[in-house]
């Protein structure tokens, strides 16, 4: 019935243990699992912030060139400008040529009084006759025949030369006028063009800020992405080394706890894991001994290794258990026997102080007793039997 319970209480443990594993093994894999996500997170905003630079400097080589484009623009309706202003001047100067002659034509009709601007208006050929006739003499007669016919010819020639001369300035006027409205409609068409250039302009420039806003908050999710990563790191590192730190008053004591909370739930599937009884030096070993000295003189073989220790040292249970005695043991002194199982068998000899009774329940790491001290000496003797057949502890016990 004892074996019966001692199986079901050690099963107990066991499931309790692996649950606890199996839960702290899930949480550290969300964890995981959190941090490779938030990596991959950042991996595509870096490549985001990439695509965002290629685009960047495409939108600034495009707007270097509309700002050049803008420039050429600018210069041509400054060309423009500068062409209609001449046009315009050469029509003033036209306009001004054209009244000069207008002038000389009215200078050349004051000159030769009412008649002859009569004559040159209205082109009355029976006011010649009616001066001549009113001649004294037929030879004032002829002087003034000859007369009008040199002052007909000469209005005929001057008036020729300024009909000519106003009607080429006319012509002249006229095509810089038409010259002037093609270049006014040439400037027109380009104060559009740049007009729109710079509709564009303003476009890429919003793009590129736009750029340059998504670019910062990208930045500001990655460091806050980084900074939640390093946090979960953190976290992650602090629960690992929780876990591997469990409470007690001494590093020692804490050591052991963890080591075992990594322990299997099986005694004999833990061979070279198992905590030390004690923090000591061992002075000896299993099995065959020889007198110090003399390597051909042999010793009794010891079923267990001794262990020196500090004065006061504690020494803890490597494994979970049940106390199956608290006695005398031959030549060595008080010990504590623990039971693990069905078969397997653990003595913690050359205690001064025992703290457990037998059938007590004891789990890895509780504290057993102290260490006694002889002769200014500690040490413990400590044996490890499976069913009646003592084992090596070195075998058993992690290597420090």
């Amino acid at each position: 019935m004892m074996k019966f319970l001692r199986h079901i209480f050690l099963m107990m443990t066991a499931l309790l243990l692996m649950s606890s594993a199996a839960a702290f093994a899930q949480d550290i894999k969300k964890q995981k699992a959190r941090i490779s996500q938030i990596e991959r997170d950042i991996s595509i905003m870096d490549k985001q912030i990439a695509g965002i630079k290629d685009k960047r400097a495409s939108a600034l080589d495009q707007l270097d060139m509309l700002r050049s484009i803008i420039r050429n623009r600018r210069e041509l309706v400054s060309e423009s400008d500068r062409l209609i202003k001449s046009y315009s001047d050469s029509i003033r100067l036209k306009d001004n040529e054209i009244k000069v002659l207008q002038a000389e034509v009215d200078t050349l009709i004051g000159r030769y009084g009412k008649l002859v601007k009569s004559a040159y208006k209205h082109r009355d050929s029976h006011v010649w006759y009616l001066y001549i006739l009113a001649s004294d003499n037929v030879g004032q007669a002829f002087r003034r025949a000859g007369y009008f016919r040199n002052i007909s010819k000469q209005i005929k020639e001057d008036a020729a030369v300024i009909r000519t001369k106003q009607s080429e300035l006319e012509q002249q006027r006229s095509v810089l006028d038409g010259l002037k409205l093609e270049a006014q409609d040439t400037r027109k068409t380009r104060v559009r063009e740049l007009e729109n250039l710079r509709k564009d302009e303003k476009e890429v420039e919003i793009i590129v800020q736009q750029m340059m806003k998504d670019r910062k908050a990208l930045e500001k999710q990655i460091a806050e992405k980084k900074k939640q990563m390093e946090t979960l790191n953190r976290d992650l590192q602090r629960a690992i080394a929780e876990a591997n730190r469990p409470k007690g008053k001494s590093k020692e004591n804490a050591a052991r706890i963890a080591d075992n909370n990594a322990l299997s739930a099986q005694f004999e599937s833990n061979k070279g894991l198992l905590p030390w009884p004690v923090k000591g030096t061992l002075i000896a070993g299993f099995g065959k001994r020889y007198l110090p000295g003399h390597s051909t003189i042999q010793l009794p073989e010891s079923s267990g290794i001794d262990i020196a220790v500090e004065s006061g040292e504690e020494v803890k249970c490597i494994f979970d258990g049940t106390v199956l005695n608290v006695g005398i043991y031959p030549l060595k002194g008080p010990c504590v026997a623990v039971m693990h199982g069905s078969k397997y068998l653990t003595y913690y000899i050359g205690l001064s102080t025992v703290l457990v009774k037998k059938d007590d329940k004891v789990k890895a790491g509780q504290t057993l007793g102290v260490v006694n001290e002889v002769n200014g000496m500690s040490k413990m003797h400590f044996i490890i039997w499976e069913d009646t057949r003592p084992q090596d502890p070195l075998k058993w016990l992690r290597k420090e």
